[in-house]
């Protein structure tokens, strides 16, 4: 069985520990005490780095981890005070699938003891993993629409992509006034009529309609103009990032609904803020600071921005940076957070991390002017959030994926959760790390460590999975083995896949299932563990793993 990447992105106070190992103490050197648990696949573990800022020191491991707490202590010099990275990352004898875990601690004063539990977690740890930090994250939004609006008239069906909004029909050019009948000739000899009028000289036909936006067609996403920017304040993504400072996983990615805003949330508990401009995103100087996995989404009337953190989800009213607008209460650290079509509620589903044995979650829904939640509905080992893009009848679906394999769906309505309905995505019980809704909300996907992404179509009577699916290490050439983010285009035609292990960025016909255009492969093979698309900012965001890179792909 292969356990997930980002199965606990926390840390948690150890119940059990082994006989501390630290080197010859100065009497103003500090203590750090890393309590390290992994889970049962961790016993192959041969060799143990941890670090304290710079300083770095390195022990063997007999038997390697397990969920039982070992102790490992590091002197840091009595000038390293206040906040500082620390990280873990612990190799096999042989092969590259290890184990890593990071923290931020607070050290007071010089000769202080520091005690910091980590959950380590599995991963690629060969040359080029960027450190000893990682991560992973939500799926967003996709695609792009339109086309060719032709004249006015009716937008020419916008060649094939949504319609194009239908070019608006041309205003129709008001009937030209009708030219008032030529004021009939005074009835002489006839009058020849009067001239006619002459018609009123037609109207100039519309004006065309404007083209109808053009929309992108709905074609294809694009992942052939692709770059990287950092989440990080530094200037690039290196595979040989600070790991105490920059090698964090971008766990969310979103654009505003009019394209001019794209906010990155980290494992770092920062969200920062882009401006967008002509498909070029720039840090506008605004980072919203606090403890949190990254999850981010905006509200669909542009309005607000939800921020999962520990124990709340804030709200930010969009281009005002200085304080949350309000605080919503939940109980654990968010895992995934959207809002509801119309914009009046916010959905959440949380998770605790206090133990590596806990499984216990729920997801919420609150109104957007605060107060307790609305409804909420108890989900164990939960992992991701997806919420649909609008009502299915009369009810809005939202699915939760697990750790254990499974994907609990439910619908909400004015009553509150239905009794969910469970998803089988991996028979072998690893994780299923994505799951995402069509636009039109008729279908659910979802995926995992195993690679591959099924599909379900939704009716009022359940679930039915559909066939074929999509096995990503069979399909890629570059070995891919987990799929860790998904996006449906707004047309529903287009699938992106955000691959693990060595990572990709790949779209899939959502019909046929097969890949359409080219896969992008992220530089450092960071692992790609959340993916936007925006039709109004005409780009393709996704986050990364390793040392806060996130992929900008121009559509």
């Amino acid at each position: 069985m292969k356990t997930s990447l980002r199965a606990w992105r926390g840390a948690f106070v150890a119940t059990a520990a082994v006989a501390l190992v630290a080197s010859c103490s100065k009497s103003q050197d500090s203590l750090v005490v890393f309590q390290l648990t992994a889970d049962a696949q961790a016993a192959n573990l041969s060799s143990l780095t941890v670090s304290v800022g710079t300083v770095e020191k390195t022990f063997p491991l007999e038997g390697g981890l397990s969920e039982n707490a070992l102790s490992f202590g590091v002197y840091v010099p009595s000038s390293v005070t206040g906040q500082v990275g620390v990280g873990a990352k612990a190799t096999p004898s042989s092969g590259c699938v290890g184990y890593k875990g990071t923290a931020n601690i607070e050290i007071p004063s010089a000769g202080a003891t520091v005690i910091v539990p980590i959950v380590m977690r599995h991963e690629y740890v060969c040359t080029g993993d960027g450190g000893i930090t990682d991560g992973g994250g939500t799926a967003g939004r996709s695609g792009s629409d339109g086309g060719a609006g032709a004249s006015g008239t009716a937008g020419a069906s916008g060649s094939a992509g949504m319609s194009g909004t239908a070019g608006a029909t041309g205003t129709a050019g008001a009937q030209g006034t009708a030219g008032v009948s030529g004021t009939a000739g005074a009835q002489g000899t006839a009058g020849a009529s009067g001239t006619a009028g002459v018609g009123g000289t037609a109207g100039t036909s519309g004006t065309a309609g404007a083209t109808g936006t053009a929309g992108v067609s709905g074609a294809v996403p694009v992942l052939s103009k692709c770059v990287e920017v950092n989440h990080d304040d530094t200037v690039a993504c290196t595979s040989s990032c600070d790991f105490s400072t920059e090698d964090w996983a971008v766990y969310g990615v979103a654009f505003s609904p009019d394209g001019t805003l794209m906010v990155t949330g980290g494992n770092d508990g920062r969200v920062k803020i882009w401006n967008v401009v002509n498909q070029v995103p720039t840090p506008s100087g605004h980072v919203l600071k606090g403890t949190g996995a990254g999850s981010v989404a905006f509200s669909p009337d542009g309005k607000l921005l939800a921020v999962g953190r520990d124990g709340t989800v804030e709200l930010w009213s969009v281009g005002s940076w200085t304080a949350p607008l309000r605080s919503l209460t939940v109980s654990y650290v968010v895992y995934g957070v959207a809002f509801s079509p119309d914009s009046t509620q916010v959905i959440s589903v949380d998770h605790d991390e206090s133990s590596a044995s806990s499984t216990k979650g729920d997801l919420y829904v609150h109104a957007v002017t605060g107060g307790a939640a609305l409804h909420n509905l108890s989900i164990s080992s939960v992992y991701s959030l997806a919420v649909a893009k609008t009502l299915v009848g009369g009810a809005l679906p939202v699915a939760v994926s697990t750790f254990t394999g499974l994907v609990q769906l439910t619908t909400l309505d004015a009553t509150g959760f239905a009794a969910p309905t469970k998803l089988t995505v991996n028979s072998d019980g690893s994780s299923a790390e994505a799951v995402e809704f069509s636009p039109d909300g008729a279908t659910v996907v979802s995926g995992g460590d195993d690679g591959i992404v099924h599909f379900w179509s939704l009716s009022a009577t359940g679930a039915s999975e559909t066939t074929p699916t999509i096995d990503l290490s069979m399909a890629l050439n570059d070995n891919s083995e987990d799929v860790y983010a998904l996006a449906f285009d707004p047309s529903g035609a287009n699938l992106i896949v955000g691959g693990g292990f060595f990572g990709s960025l790949t779209s899939f016909g959502a019909v046929s299932r097969k890949q359409v255009g080219v896969e992008y492969d992220t530089p450092n093979v960071y692992d790609i563990v959340s993916v936007t698309d925006s039709s109004a900012a005409k780009l393709i965001a996704a986050g990364e793993i390793d040392c806060g890179c996130v992929v900008v792909c121009k559509q």
